[in-house]
């Protein structure tokens, strides 16, 4: 019986090498084993589900031929494939994990992450990690045109190499406190984190990630009223009741509330993910508000 744990194989289309020898041990050493957990950045760079650069492509079609033989994979996001989403995960036949997962290896709780939470003497990243984590956030990041992703990851690599250059391992290292307390938290005795966290992490500023974020509700307005003369053209009119207007109102200070009731003490991605969700709603508000006015 063995079951295997993997992770930081960071495969990418210069290293040929490393990436023949993990799809032989896909198709080899993997086989015999009960369970394969890869725990995070089995790639280098994956900038989402559509991204079919080699040797995405292979990697994939591997591991679906692994899971399809009955062998069960759970992948973790790494700090360099965070991206890795639902088409991912149906495209393999992998299961994706959260963050801090338990699962039972032989009758014992084992605790499975990446390890880059661990790293808590890098505020910096830390701070970078809640935003690219943020759901909303990689929602418009993905919205964007796969070269636009490509040259702002490109863009990212450039600044992260000059910021890892500055610091020291024992920054970025994983912390003896922060393991103690992840054990306590979730209650184990066992972890496993192979990989902790080095390179691909510091090139969003929280400002830039502001200035993006505030994008959306100007996207949002315009996919709106784009929609309004699509729907008018179709039908001649249309009309909105006072009801939805209502609504959105409604909407809006439920969520203004929400964040008032949790203002402090607030993190900086905090305030810009409330500023996104307020100015999101003022514009949904306002273009609802501003059809009623011209039907």
């Amino acid at each position: 019986m063995s079951t295997l744990f993997v992770s930081d194989v960071h495969l990418n289309d210069s290293r040929p090498g490393m990436v023949h020898a993990f799809v032989e041990f896909l198709g080899s050493a993997a086989r015999e084993a009960d369970a394969l957990f890869i725990l995070g950045d089995l790639f280098d760079l994956w900038l989402g589900d559509d991204d079919d650069r080699s040797p995405h492509p292979r990697i994939c079609d591997a591991l679906a031929r692994l899971t399809a033989s009955g062998l069960p994979v759970s992948v973790v996001h790494g700090n360099h494939d965070f991206l890795l989403g639902r088409q991912f995960a149906a495209r393999t036949g992998c299961a994706l994990l959260g963050d801090h997962t338990v699962v039972d290896v032989y009758g014992t709780p084992v605790l499975v992450m990446h390890g880059d939470t661990l790293c808590t003497r890098d505020r910096r990243y830390q701070n970078y990690r809640k935003v690219v984590r943020n759901r909303l956030v990689q929602k418009l990041f993905l919205s964007m045109s796969f070269d636009w992703r490509m040259r702002k990851a490109a863009g990212i690599r450039s600044e992260t190499k000059k910021d890892v250059a500055l610091k020291s391992d024992d920054i970025m290292d994983v912390t003896e406190a922060a393991v103690a307390e992840a054990m306590r938290r979730y209650r184990v005795r066992h972890l496993r984190s192979l990989g902790g966290r080095q390179g691909f992490s510091h090139g969003f500023d929280l400002l830039v990630e502001a200035a993006l974020l505030l994008l959306a509700p100007v996207l949002v307005l315009i996919m709106q009223i784009t929609d309004l003369k699509t729907r008018i053209r179709q039908h001649g009119t249309v009309r909105v009741g006072f009801d939805q207007i209502a609504e959105y109102c409604h909407r809006l200070v439920i969520i203004v509330t929400q964040i008032i009731g949790h203002a402090q003490p607030v993190t900086g991605t905090v305030r810009v993910t409330a500023v996104w969700i307020v100015c999101k709603e003022l514009a949904e508000c306002a273009c609802g508000i501003s059809i009623a006015l011209l039907v």
